[in-house]
């Protein structure tokens, strides 16, 4: 368990730091999930389903849950750490773990923590 939050956090970070040409896919979002419709932004960074079925959908604007009719947002407001989420993904446990520039949040049954890491150095 250690060795994945490593690994996510490295991640995180080299994604962060090294990585700011966006993505581009065929889909047009905005004509099928338009800002009226819930998505909070159209920029998508990243997309998981998770063990319900459930889309959550990363953007610039926060993070969009989304279950076949309509979407949840979480945001800054609601305790991400950051609107602009780079990278999700979700564990063995069901919780998504947030990725952004200014650390790493978990959604665990709705509610949204912001995840320290601890280092222990040898004292």
């Amino acid at each position: 368990m250690i060795l994945r939050i490593i690994v996510f956090v490295v991640y995180l970070i080299l994604t962060s730091i090294f990585y700011s040409s966006e993505c581009y896919s065929q889909f047009n979002i905005k004509e099928y999930f338009p800002k009226k419709n819930g998505l909070v932004q159209s920029q998508v960074k990243d997309i998981i389903q998770d063990e319900n079925g459930y889309l959550w959908i990363a953007t610039y604007g926060g993070i969009c849950r989304f279950d076949g009719d309509q979407f949840i947002s979480y945001k800054t407001v609601n305790g991400l750490l950051s609107d602009e989420v780079n990278c999700i993904t979700v564990n063995d446990n069901g919780e998504i773990w947030v990725g952004s520039r200014k650390g790493i949040n978990i959604i665990t049954e709705g509610s949204i923590k912001e995840y320290q890491i601890e280092f222990n150095d040898g004292k």
